[in-house]
């Protein structure tokens, strides 16, 4: 109810909402998602068990993968997971969720507080008000820090109007 409350509200105000799952367990033999790409050194990536599992082992490397999502208006963006860390895992740390638009910066979701055997939510959202047609997600563990997560559950939604 409170779903159809709020889209409602939306076409009132003259806003309109839009909300995609992404899809990160459709990999490459790499491990990589299809669409998103690797940067820095010493990190890993897989499907596993309906997740997709993310591991930075070196410290002394920043390492993530990102994703370009286009869009069409100005706007308010987010793009949120479910994040647990997995039973197996030995890496502490944390790692961080984060949409750039340009120079701008949104909002940083850190994974440290996951705990094993249940997930949590973790978002960041950033607010465009110009022309910018592209946005880029990143989940990347700075240097520095270390982690093994497993992620689902992805989305990108967008509130524009």
């Amino acid at each position: 109810m409170k779903k159809i409350l709020a889209a409602a509200l939306l076409v009132l105000s003259g806003l309109s909402m839009t909300a995609a799952p992404v899809i990160l367990t459709d990999t490459l033999s790499s491990g990589m998602p299809k669409g998103w790409k690797a940067y820095g050194m010493g990190g890993s990536c897989r499907a596993e068990s309906g997740t997709l599992r993310v591991t930075a082992a070196d410290p002394a490397r920043e390492w993530g993968i990102c994703k370009v999502f286009e869009i069409s208006k100005p706007g308010k963006y987010t793009f949120s997971a479910e994040v647990s860390r997995p039973g197996n895992g030995t890496l502490g740390g944390n790692m961080q969720l984060l949409i750039i638009a340009g120079v701008k910066k949104g909002t940083c979701g850190f994974f440290g507080k996951a705990q094993t055997g249940s997930f949590m939510q973790v978002s960041s959202s950033i607010e465009i008000f110009d022309k910018t047609r592209n946005l880029t997600v990143y989940i990347h563990c700075p240097a520095g820090e270390t982690g093994d997560f497993l992620i689902r559950n992805a989305q990108f939604s967008g509130i524009t109007k």
